[in-house]
């Protein structure tokens, strides 16, 4: 499905269907999707990210990212559902139910099944790893707190595990 290709590979796809571009890119990637949709292609600069590439829980939408951008595409269509530039490096992107998250470094985004924004949020530290429990998304950290949100409802909450409360 990925296949890493040069720049004169890339440049031949259709624009359009060039759903991440880099300004400055040093490395390329074609993804070839199932049946009639045809190939799509990202380009980014750095040569230590890899980009992130996983399907929806229903199989209906592929979700890509790489440094600095996030794209969805509809697997039953081939339309790109979403383009979005991020203010961080990606870091992952997971799911819970007809939910899909993406983390990076200092945002988190929460969309909807057809992958419209449901929630953002800005993050006060530098996201460190990222786990899905059940309907919730537990982000942790770099300085010790861990920032929860309930993927049905939007609703959020810091907490730090690091600080136990004493009763007297």
């Amino acid at each position: 499905m990925i296949q890493f290709v040069s720049e004169d590979v890339f440049n031949q796809i259709d624009g359009v269907r060039q759903i991440i571009a880099d300004e400055y890119p040093r490395r390329f990637v074609i993804i070839e999707l199932e049946g009639e949709l045809g190939s799509y292609g990202l380009s980014w600069n750095s040569d230590l990210i890899q980009p992130i590439v996983k399907r929806s829980n229903d199989q209906s939408t592929l979700w890509i990212g790489v440094d600095r951008q996030l794209a969805a595409i509809c697997l039953r269509t081939g339309q790109v559902l979403l383009k979005l530039n991020l203010f961080t490096n990606l870091i992952d992107i997971g799911f819970a139910d007809s939910r899909a998250a993406a983390i990076a470094e200092t945002e988190v985004f929460v969309f909807n099944e057809n992958a419209t924004m449901m929630v953002s949020y800005g993050l006060p530290e530098i996201a460190i790893d990222a786990v899905f429990l059940q309907s919730k998304l537990v982000v942790k950290l770099l300085d010790g707190q861990e920032f929860t949100i309930d993927l049905q409802t939007g609703k959020s909450e810091f907490s730090n595990p690091l600080v136990r409360s004493s009763t007297s």
